[in-house]
């Protein structure tokens, strides 16, 4: 997920840097955490704060804050031992109590945080949340100081990754309780992660490194400028001239570009997210599985390839990217008509809509809504699903929308169908199988299914990671032959990463932390 963008405006000012690492990025505007602190993304956010797990070179979870862990027997209970001596920028200790603090906000009713959902493993955080529990039953207890102890609802094999997402950062408790939310405004932050705030200006926020952070002599960059770019072309050409080190996640509407004017290495990487189309089922006659599996199989994911990688491996037909941690090495679940040629396909999906009464006198009408995009790429994946959908006789309407109005829409249920990318926040099956359970707020499409939610709590239960995937995967083959919704293609990323940058390592999360990054020559065994 990125940080909410805007227009870089302005040049840097404030401290030069010996060693300056400039980093950008582009996308839409989504909200983040924490709440108030607007021009915050995930990538400055991660490299200003550590949470009890932080994350290697490679993405992999390894201990932040906290030194070391244990884990009960049951997989219930999880006691943190805080490293000795850490401290936040100002130079107080960070604490225990810090982490009760940040996980007590995070699931206040009143800050409605976006995402708080990943921490629900967490005794009582869903009931918290929803405000039918007090803060203090909430299962994170502060021993003393330097130990924290969190105990969960069900066992959550995935949830050392949980705590690295930025939902699981600290809050200073004491500034917490002079400030509240002021705490976030720019002359009262303080971060206890490698890097701090220097300066922060629309489009740019500049990070120094932190002489306060535990492992600050590791650390080979003296600083960071962020760059937010709502312009795709500025900020290629920025690149292009030498002022942009490393563009994060670069549209591949790009790739052509990028082609014809650099000798930057330009990495593809399958990535964990896919994206869909979610379809309406509490309005008819999306509520017929013989539409929904007709409208899913016309469509020629093989075809559309929106970023013309020629390559059918991002074609979808189910939910759980390849690589995803916890799944087994079995082939992925997949309708049974997947296989079929085209041709059968739309013989069938004609046959399943006259079935259903739609035909030459009578044809289906859908409302297909999307948000607009600066690169097209999602008008341009609906305009070749309307035509699929004309060869078996449905008539679309194209509704695209700036973003907010299209994810309102969803939330309230006025659509027949919409887009929808998910991005996994952590590596595990049920961070995306949680999007169809029957009470999930992200489940657009108002999937209901008795089986499948058992299936999920059943997995939740499962002690055994073998026996989980294959609940989890009957789970996902029930969403499937359901048609829960329609899979288009998996998400995939691309970097542009300057010849001079070190340590930018491919992984399935995209997770690049400026902490393992460095400028120039490499040195031996670096990364």
């Amino acid at each position: 997920m990125l940080g909410a963008l805007t227009a870089i405006a302005g040049s840097l000012a404030g401290p030069a840097f010996a060693v300056t690492l400039n980093v950008a990025t582009y996308g839409e505007e989504v909200a983040t955490f924490p709440v108030g602190f607007p021009g915050w993304d995930e990538f400055a956010m991660a490299d200003c704060f550590e949470g009890l797990v932080a994350e290697d070179v490679r993405g992999n979870a390894m201990p932040g804050q906290a030194q070391s862990w244990t884990i009960s027997p049951d997989g219930m209970t999880y006691r943190f031992t805080l490293r000795p001596g850490i401290l936040w920028s100002d130079g107080n200790a960070v604490t225990a109590q810090d982490f009760v603090t940040a996980f007590r906000w995070l699931f206040d009713p009143g800050n409605a945080v976006e995402f708080a959902s990943i921490q629900f493993p967490i005794q009582n955080a869903q009931a918290v949340a929803k405000g039918s529990m007090a803060p203090d039953a909430l299962g994170v207890m502060a021993a003393d100081p330097q130990t924290l102890e969190i105990r969960l609802d069900y066992p959550t094999p995935y949830f050392l990754q949980t705590l690295t997402h930025y939902s699981a950062f600290p809050v200073p408790t004491d500034k917490f309780k002079r400030l509240g939310r002021d705490w976030l405004k720019p002359e009262n932050i303080v971060c206890n992660g490698p890097f701090v705030i220097a300066g922060h200006e629309p489009g740019v926020m500049r990070l120094e490194r932190s002489a306060t952070y535990y492992g600050r002599e590791a650390v080979r960059l003296d600083g960071v400028n962020y760059h937010s770019y709502a312009d795709l072309q500025a900020g290629l050409d920025a690149f292009g001239r030498g002022e942009i080190d490393l563009f994060m996640d670069v549209p591949h509407a790009a790739t052509p570009w990028i082609r014809a004017h650099t000798g930057a290495a330009l990495d593809v990487e399958p990535f964990l997210g896919v994206y869909f189309y979610a379809l309406n089922h509490d309005k008819p006659p999306f509520d017929n599985v013989r539409v929904r599996m007709a409208l899913s199989m016309a469509v020629d994911r093989d075809a559309i390839d929106p970023f013309d990688l020629r390559t059918p491996a991002l074609s979808s037909y189910s939910w759980v990217p390849a690589g995803t941690a916890g799944y087994g090495n079995a082939p992925l679940p997949r309708p049974q008509w997947a296989d079929w040629h085209m041709d059968e396909r739309l013989a069938r999906a004609k046959e399943l809509l006259a079935e259903s009464g739609h035909g030459p006198g009578n044809p289906l009408t859908v409302e297909m809504r999307y948000s607009q995009s600066g690169d097209d790429l999602h008008q341009r994946i609906a305009v070749a699903m309307s035509d699929m959908w004309a060869r078996v006789g449905v008539r679309t309407r194209l509704v695209p929308v700036a973003l907010d109005e299209h994810f309102n829409a969803l939330r309230s249920g006025d659509f027949d169908v919409g887009r929808v990318t998910w991005l996994l926040d952590v590596p595990d099956p049920s961070n995306v199988l949680q999007l169809f359970r029957s009470d999930s707020e992200y489940n657009f499409g108002r999937y209901r299914s008795a089986t499948y939610d058992a299936l999920l709590d059943a997995a939740s239960a499962e002690g055994d990671s073998a026996e989980r995937a294959t609940i989890l995967r009957q789970a996902e083959q029930t969403a499937i032959d359901d048609v829960a919704a329609i899979p288009i293609y998996w998400s995939s990323i691309q970097n542009l990463i300057a010849p001079d940058v070190n340590c930018v390592v491919a992984n399935p999360k995209n997770i690049h932390r400026a902490r393992w990054i460095s400028k120039g020559k490499r040195e031996a065994g670096a990364c």
